[in-house]
């Protein structure tokens, strides 16, 4: 038998898992928080966005039907985790649209798409650049 190597490149979400240590130790994070930045991981592409499929953004609905949660449960987290500072939600200006879409960014600093941090585009870097108004998100124990 012959294992053919893929020239197909892998994606692959780095999750910082220093910071993750540090929410644990901190109780920042619920445990559905928690598994929900998990199930993100499986969606988020290379501008660290987790409603985009090709060119479109898609509705909070189509996310959640996509993450096979309730439209509820996942407007809820995403919510949460934009106000604990670890989501970022952009409208999206798009004429020919009738619904509100968002684009819906993850904070580098707890998981992102790449294998290293030089990955993590420079805008995503600034995105997230403003300070979150909490003590634990500035005492993070690593930066990306």
């Amino acid at each position: 038998m012959v294992i053919q190597e893929s020239k197909k490149d892998s994606n692959v979400v780095t999750f910082v898992t220093p910071n993750i240590s540090y929410f644990t130790e901190q109780k920042y994070l619920t445990d559905a928080e928690m598994a929900f930045l998990f199930r993100l991981s499986t969606v988020l592409d290379a501008e660290n966005c987790i409603n985009r499929e090709g060119n479109q953004y898609l509705t909070q609905s189509k996310l959640a039907q996509r993450l096979e949660m309730s439209r509820e449960t996942t407007n809820r987290l995403i919510g949460a985790l934009e106000r604990k500072g670890l989501l970022k939600k952009e409208t999206n200006n798009n004429a020919n649209s009738k619904t509100a879409q968002y684009k819906v960014f993850v904070n580098p600093n707890i998981l992102f798409y790449g294998e290293t941090s030089c990955a993590v585009p420079l805008f995503i870097k600034h995105l997230f650049a403003e300070p979150v108004r909490n003590s634990i998100m500035d005492k993070l124990p690593f930066k990306v």
